[in-house]
């Protein structure tokens, strides 16, 4: 079995446990007299009775939209990222082993596809600032190496020392 840092939340009763993922700025419609400003999107993940979804929270209203409808107890739709513009997200989807995919959805939900067609174990997608690219980790044995790929599923590439772990990339 493969370890890694990222460990699973303790489950305690009823307690929810949100994860924060990305959060997009951009300026929106103003009507008359209205102050300038940004309105934000922050995209999360929310875990409840064992079971993992994907959300939407609009800022300005408090609105949640719940993206992700796995269902399944122990399975998870996990560390969401929005692309800038926030037209899109990256996010894992893997079961009680963490063994899973890398998934990209429109930021309703709509549609879902495979980043890669391959499960192994990934951890913390994240898209660059121009949208272009998205990082990740994924293990090989019990080594952990970072990976870009381009949104469609292209251009895969290991990024960095292969003589070392690498977690958490962040552009």
């Amino acid at each position: 079995m493969i370890s890694h840092q990222h460990e699973q939340p303790a489950r305690f009763g009823k307690l929810t446990l949100l994860m924060v993922a990305s959060v997009a700025c951009a300026d929106a419609p103003r009507t008359a007299g209205e102050e300038p400003g940004c309105e934000a999107t922050i995209v999360f993940d929310r875990r409840t009775r064992g079971i993992s979804e994907v959300f939407l929270l609009d800022t300005h209203s408090g609105e949640t939209n719940q993206l992700t409808r796995d269902g399944v107890r122990e399975n998870a739709s996990r560390l969401p990222d929005l692309a800038p513009g926030g037209e899109a997200i990256v996010f894992l989807e893997t079961d009680e082993t963490r063994l899973g995919r890398l998934v990209v959805m429109d930021s309703s939900g709509a549609t879902l596809r495979p980043l890669l067609d391959k499960e192994a174990f990934f951890e913390n997608p994240a898209w660059s600032p121009r949208g272009d690219w998205i990082a990740f980790e994924i293990a090989e044995g019990e080594d952990w190496g970072l990976y870009i790929v381009r949104p469609d599923g292209s251009d895969l590439r290991r990024v960095g020392p292969e003589d070392a772990d690498l977690f958490h990339p962040d552009w």
